[in-house]
């Protein structure tokens, strides 16, 4: 099947258009994914730091309700109380006297705490033998096959937060586990006035309220789950119709209201999320699993963020669509471009080329090409005009040695009807005698030996003329064929050129692709720097919202000192009957005085930790700039390269339509060699019939010769 040129220019480069275009679509298809898991991925993180800002906070409070009872005076002797018993008896009295003046003398600070907040303080004392002494929130401390009962019972065996501060004699705070599932809680070691360890008192925060919290927002969920083995000691989540096992592995502490939610928790999802960060998108849902770690940093259960990101689904498909149309317009002016560029620099000036070879093969040596196009075209235009009118001079050299060679074969024709004439001049000699008959037979030889020796010059020179017709047209040969030899070279050379135009463009690619990469690592870099810079930020408003925290404290710690100062005033008015509250105002003003002190070390810290930040605030600020400058040269660079590799693809395809337009024009310098060839053969046919030709002259001659002889004979016997 014959494939014409502009096929075999067309087809191959309308095929790389659309590898070309398949190749875009599928890099902007994952580029764009890519982009939208980390937008999850973002945004998961952000939920992450959200809620572990919220424990910290909740911790934090904790920990200053709590401090507000490790010294005062009713708990002091509520504790020496309760030790001076059996502790490890769970029904002793002095434990439930200590219990009941615990639940006497705070009962208008927790009634307080409930009018105020709406909602009542969970603060919790223990033995130093791991017991409960008292949960302040319960009529009765603990419940036992349904019932309330006052007792102090043994946490020891799954309260290891008490059980450490009690140990250690050290602070414990953090997510733990309890009977009722996740709370946060903050255990304070409680020391006597002489410096003796009497027990601990605890807060405990609920989790769940932070959960909702981090949860509210239109199509927002959090969902938690708690490692099963845990079950044995949150004893509330057992019920497995309201807290399912997902693969005997998780108990679902907490769920979705939509059922749809619920379902893509798979226990793949939640074994993965037990040691790191997971990340999943189902249809318009996101998920974010993380691990959840208890104060000792130990996994025991997995949250799970859903994010309805239908919205953001569908802004992707309609980029994805507008980016997809966008390359189908880009390669049809691609195509057309190239179609045209390629028609006017190549397939037109081949066609002229075709055109022309074809008139000459057909015998039309008059005809010439004119191509204007300042290229390689013309030059081989120009080429074809000079071997054809080489040929056309040889060809009438030829045809002039032709005519002179049958001009000369006439006249040895009429040479020859003179001999015969003379033959029968004889005959007639003999007939009327033979001594006139000689002389006119010898005159007759003469004119015919002057006329043979003329000819035999013609011919010679005929048969010299179409040797040098000859040596000439083997000449021309010998030029068509190096004139070929050099077209396949040029084709030769384009073929190479080609294959460097493909290495230069998979070296831009490569480059381009470095460039685009290095982007991509310095816009992470930009976007880590504006979120150090937003944490910066952060940081120093809660640093200044602590700066006025303390600054409240410090007023709350003078009008304390003045009010102690008050009581001993009125203490002293009233004599002995005022001496022991004269005491408690002595030990209230001291506290006031420590606390003053503290806040004011404590300011100072705060106020060094706001100067520091507003200068890391402002050397990420110049980072940011930085990073935002090197995004912008980057992207400047990534640019010029994909310029760089459309360009490459463009010269890779033009070279190689010239290589091929060479690979025909060189078909046709053949045709034109093998009709140079013809004529030569023609030449060299011409050049032995006047060799033949002078051969017989020189026959006629001898003939002529032996005619003159026999005259002599004749006039001899006459």
């Amino acid at each position: 099947m014959r494939i014409k040129l502009r096929e075999k220019v067309f087809i191959p480069l309308f095929i790389a258009l659309l590898m070309l275009g398949a190749v875009m679509y599928f890099v902007t298809d994952s580029n764009l994914k890519r982009l939208s898991n980390e937008f999850v991925t973002q945004i998961g993180l952000g939920k992450v730091a959200e809620i572990e800002a919220a424990m910290d906070m909740a911790s934090m409070k904790a920990q200053e309700l709590t401090a507000l009872f490790t010294r005062l005076q009713a708990v002091q002797r509520a504790y020496q109380i309760a030790l001076s018993g059996n502790i490890d008896d769970e029904a002793d009295p002095m434990l439930q006297e200590a219990r009941q003046m615990l639940r006497t003398e705070l009962l208008h600070t927790l009634q307080g705490y409930e009018a105020v907040m709406d909602d009542r303080l969970k603060l919790h004392f223990h033995l130093p033998n791991g017991r409960s002494l008292v949960r302040l929130w319960m009529d009765r401390n603990f419940r036992r096959d349904g019932q309330l009962i006052d007792i102090s019972d043994d946490i020891s065996g799954f309260r290891q937060t008490v059980m450490e501060a009690n140990r250690e004699r050290r602070m414990v705070q953090g997510l733990e586990v309890g009977v009722g599932g996740f709370d946060i809680r903050s255990v304070l070691p409680l020391t006597s006035t002489r410096g003796e360890h009497l027990g601990s008192v605890e807060m405990l925060v609920e989790f769940e309220p932070i959960l909702r919290t981090a949860a509210a927002g239109e199509g927002q969920h959090l969902l938690l789950f708690m490692n099963s083995d845990l079950l044995r000691i949150a004893q509330r989540l057992q019920d497995a119709e309201k807290h399912p096992l997902i693969g005997n592995q998780f108990v679902q502490v907490s769920g979705a209201d939509d059922p749809a939610v619920n379902s893509l928790i798979t226990p793949a999802l939640l074994a993965h999320a037990k040691s790191q960060l997971s990340v999943a998108i189902h249809d318009n849902f996101s998920l974010t699993a993380f691990p959840l770690e208890d104060y000792g940093g130990r996994q025991i259960g997995v949250m799970v963020y859903v994010l309805d990101i239908s919205k953001e689904q569908e802004l992707i498909r309609h980029i994805t669509w507008l980016l997809l149309g966008l390359i189908g317009v880009i390669l049809l002016v691609f195509a057309v471009v190239g179609q045209a560029t390629v028609w006017a620099a190549i397939l037109k000036p081949m066609k002229q080329l075709l055109g022309f070879a074809q008139k000459v093969g057909a015998g039309d040596l008059e005809t010439r090409v004119n191509l204007a196009s300042r290229d390689e075209m013309e030059e081989l235009g120009i080429a074809m005009n000079t071997m054809v009118g080489n040929l056309r001079n040889k060809i009438f050299e030829a045809e002039q040695k032709t005519k002179e060679a049958a001009e000369a074969v006439e006249r040895a024709n009429i040479c020859t009807q003179d001999a015969e004439d003379a033959r029968k001049e004889a005959e007639r000699a003999r007939r009327d005698g033979m001594l006139q008959a000689a002389e006119r037979i010898d005159q007759v030889v003469a004119r015919i030996a002057a006329s043979a020796q003329e000819m035999s010059s013609q011919v010679d020179a005929a048969r010299q003329g179409s040797e040098q017709q000859k040596m000439r047209t083997g000449e021309t040969a010998t030029s068509t064929e190096e004139m070929n030899a050099t077209v396949l070279e040029v084709a030769k050379n384009a073929s190479h050129a080609a294959e460097g135009s493909d290495q230069a463009k998979i070296k831009a690619q490569s480059g381009a692709e470095i460039v685009q990469n290095a982007v991509k690592a310095i816009a992470d870099v930009q976007r880590n720097a504006l979120d150090l810079k937003k944490k910066i930020a952060s940081l120093g408003e809660k640093a200044e919202g602590i700066g006025r925290i303390m600054t409240v404290i410090d007023d709350i710690a003078d009008q304390t000192n003045l009010l102690a100062l008050n009581a001993a005033i009125e203490a002293a008015r009233a004599g002995d009957a005022g001496r022991g509250f004269a005491v408690v105002a002595d030990e209230v003003r001291k506290l006031a005085e420590k606390t003053m002190t503290a806040t004011k070390e404590v300011g100072d810290y705060i106020s060094a930790i706001q100067v520091e930040v507003r200068d890391n605030a402002a050397s990420v600020d110049q980072t940011v700039e930085s990073v935002k400058g090197a995004t912008q040269l980057a992207s400047k660079s990534g640019k010029e390269l994909r310029e760089i590799v459309n360009l490459a693809e463009a010269t890779s395809d033009q070279v190689r339509s010239i290589a091929t337009a060479a690979e025909q024009q060189s078909a046709a310098s053949e045709e034109i060699t093998r009709s140079v060839e013809e004529i030569d053969r023609i030449s060299t046919e011409n050049a032995e019939a006047m060799q033949a030709t002078s051969r017989a002259i020189e026959d006629l001659n001898a003939g002529l010769g032996e005619l003159g002889s026999l005259v002599e004979e004749l006039k001899r016997v006459g």
